[in-house]
């Protein structure tokens, strides 16, 4: 009976929490406004309330009372995740990633758990959605992680791709790993997701790597082979371009505490680096190798470079693209891919230039490929 009373007072609170003001309230992220305000009912039970300017499903997750997690974020923690229907109508799930479970979380009911939701209310409009839901701070259920407010409040929170309230993985910039604390008089602190921030940097690096310094090489070995300074240009540009490269590709190794091995955009993204490691190896030999007096270019190293640095080019488009869609759940309007389309459509427009010009000319100023040094 006392539990049956309990359980009525929860789902009264949980409904009048939906435009009550909390005790406490942190934004997890500023870019969708998500906001996580909770109280603590009779040192017993906690109400979350979890909203964020977006359609779709939404969630929190927090590990055991003094884990910080692991090298896997999302490995054994505990989740509660708002999924809404067509009509804006919430389903709250009680969740569970397992210690050797790393992959999308489950019920707690698929894996030995109880469903520990005692109250839960929510909406979702256009642009908006919000989910309240109350559980007890120790549920006694060996599948949920108990809520110790006097500790370090070691907590998970994401929201999926825009528009689709499946339960598909969400795109790591929108996810997050905080530590706030749950007794805090704060109303309101913004939290700085660093990872996302190593994110951005890892692309903007790649940008200038591969959208501007490895196009300006390739572009002086092919067009600017009449003036002297070609080869110190194009090794300038190539240096620079590895450098930017090598800190894009270390920011992403920090970023997920390892290689990149997981997702077809990484493993692209490692192969990019050995080739374009190799394309400077074969330059360097080229350099050293050549011989003004010769009448042939040779297959090895000249000819493997030529075509191996265009090869690294291309690639680095795929590996920049597969970013863009991995990363962000509406890769048109991203900025990134304003700055690479209208690079890449630059780039598209001179050469062809350049090539037709050259064959309407054919005794013009360019250098064939034997000419290298």
């Amino acid at each position: 009976m006392k539990l049956l009373y309990t359980s009525i007072i929860l789902i009264c609170i949980a409904c009048n929490f939906i435009n009550a003001d909390f005790s406490h309230q942190v934004t997890l992220d500023q870019n969708s406004n998500f906001r996580l305000s909770w109280d603590i009912v009779n040192n017993d039970f906690i109400v979350f309330r979890v909203e964020a300017n977006v359609k779709t499903w939404i969630g929190i997750g927090w590990y055991c009372t003094g884990c910080t997690g692991s090298k896997m974020a999302m490995m054994n923690a505990d989740f509660t995740i708002g999924q809404f229907n067509s009509s804006g109508f919430l389903s709250v799930h009680d969740m569970v990633n397992g210690q050797y479970e790393p992959g999308q979380p489950v019920d707690d009911t698929t894996r030995g758990g109880t469903y520990d939701i005692l109250s839960s209310s929510g909406y979702q409009i256009d642009g908006y959605s919000v989910m309240i839901f109350s559980k007890k701070l120790n549920t006694g259920d060996t599948r949920d992680h108990s809520i110790d407010p006097s500790q370090p409040f070691n907590m998970l929170w994401a929201y999926g791709p825009v528009q689709n309230n499946n339960l598909d993985e969400h795109p790591r910039t929108q996810a997050g790993q905080v530590t706030i604390d749950l007794l805090g008089n704060e109303n309101k602190v913004i939290v700085v997701d660093s990872g996302n921030n190593l994110l951005r940097w890892h692309g903007s690096f790649m940008l200038i790597a591969f959208g501007v310094l490895m196009p300006m090489a390739i572009f002086t070995a092919r067009y600017l082979k009449s003036y002297t300074w070609w080869f110190p240009l194009h090794m300038f540009l190539q240096t620079f371009a590895f450098i930017f490269m090598i800190v894009a590709f270390g920011l992403v190794i920090k970023h997920l505490d390892g290689l990149p091995l997981k997702s077809g955009h990484g493993i692209i993204g490692l192969i990019l680096v050995i080739l374009t490691f190799i394309a400077m190896i074969l330059g360097g030999v080229s350099h050293l190798l050549w011989k003004k007096d010769r009448k042939t270019t040779p297959l090895f190293p000249d000819i493997i470079h030529h075509y191996q640095g265009r090869l690294v080019f291309l690639l680095s488009v795929a590996v920049i693209i597969t970013g863009i869609i991995k990363y962000n759940s509406v890769p048109i309007s991203n900025p990134f891919v304003i700055c690479f389309s209208i690079l890449i459509g630059l780039y598209i427009s001179i050469v062809v230039y350049l090539e037709v010009v050259e064959k309407l000319n054919p005794n013009s100023n360019s250098i064939p490929l034997d000419n290298m040094k």
